[in-house]
């Protein structure tokens, strides 16, 4: 019995050192995955907080390029605008004219001068050209201080070598805007070749040939497309009201339609700058819509669908079209002998005529009509401005445009007048005379006013 004893007692002691061994085992092995498994979870971290930062700093690339590009194209912007207004400047001999186009030039300068300032071009040479830059502020500033006349004949010569300057800086600013969208070239990278010392950055270069431009200026000695307007459309409370059964009709007799029985008609709701009811169906087959003033029965609008396509059947051409505008307005009560605009299309041609008041042609009151040259019928018009903006009360003229001439500067050389009404800024019509002429080889339109003589408005008409 003590013999089978021991020998089990030697047999559970046998037992007892192998589990023992097992999980001394079992420990080591544990010791040795937990820090694996750990130190994997850390390196997934680590990628994943690394990806992350790097998505962080792509964004910022891109976002920091395109503030980069936007300010460039806003000095580029800006500097063709200072060209055109030192061209404008030189137009008037107005002396608050005058005045505001120095504000206006000195506005522009500055603003230029900021945005080179948020280009990446701190250690690149452009000294001059802000230079440039800070010496017409400057003088306009010195000018608007001093009230210098607009005649005065060194301020005419030095606007003049300012326009020449400025020409030359928007020709190579455009040009370097153009090769960095062309060949997508990088503004951060423009730092990263600053640092390292590489000459052949191409933004660099550019730059390099402007500021060298700019280094050979001299030193000084010393805002219809046509007319702008935001006014509110006119009623008269003594207009009649329609019910859309007597719009429906309005229109349909307008266009010489006995069928118009099955048109719909919805008055504009709530939001609208005029309640007008709207009227769809059907016209010789075509689709129609139109819109007729509940207010006073005006037709202000219509169009007849019609296929546009190229057609070699063409059975009218574009002075037939015009005339034919003519007479349909004509036969509406409604003389409206300038053609402002005239555009063929494939088969159809849009007219924009501008009506008279006393004989008087009216700028801003226009009304567009398109033509077929298939069938000869008007298919489209629009009289929206002519009613929103009758003429009421107009002043009587203070000045012949022979005297308005007198008044702009010998610069600019005049090719063609003529007398005109138009909105002033405060909505008002105003007697006026529109000159046409060059300078620097640009066409420009000057309105003036005919009651005060000063310059209402100047447009470009030719593309810098």
């Amino acid at each position: 019995m003590d013999m089978v004893k021991a020998g089990d007692t030697a047999n559970w002691a046998s037992h007892f050192l192998q589990l023992g061994g097992s999980v001394l085992r079992l420990h080591h092995t544990t010791w040795i995955v937990i820090p694996i498994i750990g130190m994997a979870f850390i390196g997934v971290g680590l990628g994943l907080w690394g990806y992350n930062q790097h998505l962080e700093k792509q964004a910022i690339i891109y976002q920091t390029e395109a503030q980069y590009a936007n300010t460039f194209h806003t000095l580029v912007s800006n500097m063709q605008n200072t060209q055109i207004q030192l061209a404008e400047t030189q137009i008037s001999t107005d002396p608050s004219t005058f005045q505001q186009h120095l504000r206006d030039l000195w506005r522009l300068n500055y603003a230029s001068q900021q945005e080179i300032g948020r280009l990446p071009l701190a250690l690149m040479p452009m000294h001059t050209t802000q230079a440039f830059l800070v010496h017409v502020c400057k003088n306009m500033e010195q000018w608007m201080n001093d009230n210098t006349p607009p005649t005065n004949k060194k301020v005419q010569k030095q606007l003049q070598v300012y326009y020449n300057e400025s020409r030359q800086l928007h020709t190579q600013l455009t040009g370097l805007q153009e090769k960095v969208m062309d060949k997508n070239l990088q503004w951060l990278a423009v730092n990263q070749d600053l640092a390292h010392s590489h000459g052949d950055n191409q933004i660099i270069d550019g730059f390099r040939d402007l500021d060298h431009v700019s280094k050979t200026f001299t030193e000084s000695e010393f805002s219809p497309e046509s007319v702008h307007r935001q006014s509110q459309p006119h009623f008269s409370s003594a207009q009649p009201i329609l019910t859309g059964q007597q719009a429906t009709q309005q229109l349909a007799h307008f266009l010489g339609s006995g069928d118009w029985k099955k048109w719909s008609v919805n008055l504009t709701g709530k939001g609208a700058i005029r309640p007008d009811y709207l009227i769809h169906g059907t016209i010789d087959g075509n689709t129609l819509s139109g819109a007729v003033s509940k207010n006073s029965g005006h037709i202000i609008y219509f169009h007849i669908a019609q296929d546009n396509q190229p057609s070699n059947k063409l059975i009218f051409d574009v002075l037939q079209a015009q005339s034919i505008a003519h007479k349909f307005l004509q036969s509406r009560g409604i003389y409206a002998p300038l053609v402002q605009d005239i555009q063929p299309y494939n088969s159809q041609v849009y007219i924009v005529l501008n009506p008279e008041y006393l004989g008087t042609p009216v700028l801003g009151r226009s009304i567009v009509l398109k033509v077929s040259l298939i069938s000869g019928k008007v298919i489209q018009y629009d009289a929206s401005q002519y009613y929103d903006y009758p003429v009421t009360l107009v002043p009587q003229r203070q000045f012949s445009a022979a005297q308005l001439k007198q008044k702009l500067s010998n610069n600019f050389h005049i090719e063609q007048q003529r007398s005109v009404l138009l909105l002033d800024d405060q909505h008002h019509y105003q007697p006026a005379v529109v000159f046409d002429g060059v300078i620097y080889h640009e066409t420009y339109r000057v309105f003036v006013n005919a009651v005060t003589g000063k310059e209402m408005h100047i447009d470009l008409l030719s593309k810098l």
